[in-house]
């Protein structure tokens, strides 16, 4: 399966310290409290372990998101 990037939302506003768990990803708060992560480029299976540690965390996912990405690698080269 080819890598993509991935937009996870979670309910609640996580502090620094959920790096430890999750890893280095990058992250944001919403004005409505919400966090939302982005993920990738990864293939199916690191999306599919970062989703069960959040809800081995009991965090609440509210939306997974699959991006579009220019430069994701097809066969024979890179989409444009």
């Amino acid at each position: 399966m080819l890598n993509a990037m991935y937009e996870i939302t979670i309910a609640g506003e996580l502090n620094d310290c959920w790096s430890r768990i999750l890893g280095p990803l990058a992250y944001m708060h919403t004005v409505e409290g919400r966090t939302v992560f982005l993920l990738g480029p990864v293939d199916q299976s690191e999306l599919i372990r970062m989703l069960a540690v959040l809800e081995e965390a009991n965090l609440p996912i509210l939306t997974v998101t699959r991006l579009a990405n220019p430069f994701i690698q097809e066969e024979g080269g890179f989409k444009k």
